[in-house]
């Protein structure tokens, strides 16, 4: 038996959106090991006040570090950038 990922749902959506650009994504995507994490109201707002406070926008990213945070579990990613921000400010943010 594998691990589980772990997936926000956002994460998801942009995989199958264009799954040829995020082919590695949308193939993980596949495999029955996946619990996609849903963006429910309470992680929207805290994923608004995080954009506001870090000045991004990417609410997908947010939700990323949102999720890793609170389930302890490290971030795959190709573009780390925003997430580092992201994950530098997300201790100090409360809604």
């Amino acid at each position: 038996m594998g691990a589980t990922l772990t997936v926000p749902a956002g994460c998801v959506a942009q995989a199958w959106r264009n799954p040829r650009r995020q082919a590695r994504l949308a193939a993980l995507l596949r495999t029955p090991e996946i619990d996609i994490v849903p963006l429910d109201a309470s992680d929207a707002r805290l994923v608004g006040v995080l954009l506001a406070s870090t000045q991004t926008t990417d609410t997908v990213d947010a939700h990323v570090a949102i999720c890793a945070l609170r389930l302890s579990l490290p971030v795959l990613t190709s573009d780390p950038g925003d997430l580092s921000r992201l994950s530098a400010e997300i201790q100090t943010v409360r809604v």
